[in-house]
């Protein structure tokens, strides 16, 4: 019998997303992110980390440092008795800097690659499955994959110009309403076809255990 999951984001979703994470001093997490892991799994979900990491394509941190950074992300959970069944992860982009990432492959998402694989690896039942992410991306690659999506909205996730981010506050907050009011003109227009549009974790997994009764 296969295991039924719920596939979360990273960056945005579990931890702050705060441009390229390079470093485990920069890993701030979401209150919210061990209380509501810990009632998923309570009700028998695997939870599984599903992340698009370009900054290795594009030179700003290593496969080795993403590593590190993804297993303190996976201790400090632990710690808190939230267990993340494994972390998955795209390394590559097209026009990559480092060519051995210049690579269009099947697993950077919207592409279902790294959701198909930890079906393969984790014996999953994605038809009982679900993706909780904050980006078009994350629901494309959900639904292709055959799971049901749950959109969070409103958090301001994938601003990511530059390495370091954009100048100013002024910035920040200009750039994010642009991105929020166009992401919810998308989401009203079925586009994204998302099962579920909330605006936290906590209503995410309130929907999807009401959704598995």
């Amino acid at each position: 019998m296969r295991d039924k999951a719920v596939f979360l984001d990273r960056d945005g979703i579990i931890n702050k997303d705060i441009g390229y994470i390079d470093s485990i001093e920069k890993i701030i997490f979401l209150k919210e992110v061990p209380q509501e892991i810990k009632r998923l799994r309570a009700e028998g979900y695997k939870i599984v980390i599903v992340t698009n990491q370009s900054g290795v394509a594009r030179g700003f941190f290593t496969e080795e440092k993403l590593g590190e950074i993804n297993q303190e992300i996976v201790r400090k959970l632990k710690d808190e008795g939230a267990v993340i069944d494994k972390v998955y992860y795209c390394p590559h982009l097209p026009d990559a800097l480092i060519e051995k990432y210049r690579l269009d492959c099947n697993c950077r998402k919207p592409k279902p690659g790294l959701i198909i694989k930890a079906a393969e690896e984790l014996n999953l039942d994605l038809s009982k499955s679900f993706i909780i992410g904050d980006s078009e991306r994350d629901i494309e690659a959900g639904k292709r994959a055959g799971c049901k999506a749950v959109l969070i909205q409103g958090r301001g996730s994938k601003v990511k110009g530059s390495k370091k981010g954009l100048k100013t506050e002024e910035e920040k907050l200009k750039s994010l309403k642009i991105r929020v009011k166009g992401l919810e003109k998308r989401v009203k227009g079925g586009k994204l076809k998302a099962n579920k549009v909330v605006n936290s974790l906590k209503e995410a997994v309130d929907w999807i255990l009401k959704e598995n009764r």
